[in-house]
């Protein structure tokens, strides 16, 4: 069992696999969005077999659940999901900025910048694709200050359960995450654990209120 969650054997089904991953953590394919096999061999080129594959692993990774009509759909995630791995998140992401504050090093505060010069420059028109791509890699980055490899594979783990609720594409939205991004940034150049935890703990406060709120109005 553990192999078969590791690993998705054979260059197609690592295609179809990547691709509706991809889909899915980009909002190009909604939630609830059904998924059909012979319509997703055809789109990828490839059998069903890796399809189903591609699929299992999905389900495993928990973005593709059973849809209560039969078959598969990206999964639905309820208010109290979201609000529940939003809190989560806001425990280990906090942990995660005040240790890169403690343990960043000029390369890990070179990536942090870059990262945050990326997401300033992308203009309004920028999908949500680029959005959530740029705003991972300014994440990703910090994980990766902090030192913490188990610590940086749960945080991942729950990215999968929220990044496809993203509120970053609206504007107003956007605008704020920079500003706290900007004070995440700034504590941990200034090496202030206290100050970068609670920098973190507060965006994603804000992005946990949003993202609710649209689960609730979608609800």
């Amino acid at each position: 069992m553990s192999g078969q969650r590791a690993t998705v054997r054979g260059s197609g089904a690592r295609e179809a696999y990547e691709g509706l991953r991809t889909a899915i953590l980009a909002g190009r394919l909604a939630a609830g969005s059904a998924l059909v096999e012979d319509s997703l061999a055809a789109r990828f080129g490839v059998s069903r077999t890796p399809v189903r594959e591609a699929l299992r692993r999905l389900e495993q990774d928990g973005l593709v659940q059973r849809a209560p009509h039969g078959g598969l759909e990206v999964r639905r995630y309820s208010a109290d999901e979201l609000d529940e791995v939003y809190e989560i998140r806001q425990l280990l992401e906090g942990y995660a900025a005040r240790r890169a504050a403690e343990a960043r090093r000029s390369s890990d505060l070179a990536r942090i910048d870059t990262a945050h010069e990326q997401m300033a420059a992308l203009r309004d028109e920028a999908d949500g694709a680029t959005r959530i791509a740029a705003n991972e890699r300014f994440h990703r980055a910090i994980w990766d200050a902090a030192r913490k490899p188990t610590l940086r594979q749960s945080i991942e783990r729950l990215h999968l359960h929220s990044v496809h609720h993203t509120t970053l594409a609206d504007p107003e939205r956007w605008a704020a995450a920079l500003r706290e991004h900007a004070a995440v940034r700034d504590a941990i150049a200034e090496r202030d654990p206290e100050a970068a935890a609670e920098a973190m703990s507060g965006h994603l406060a804000t992005g946990r209120e949003v993202a609710v709120r649209h689960a609730l109005d979608e609800g």
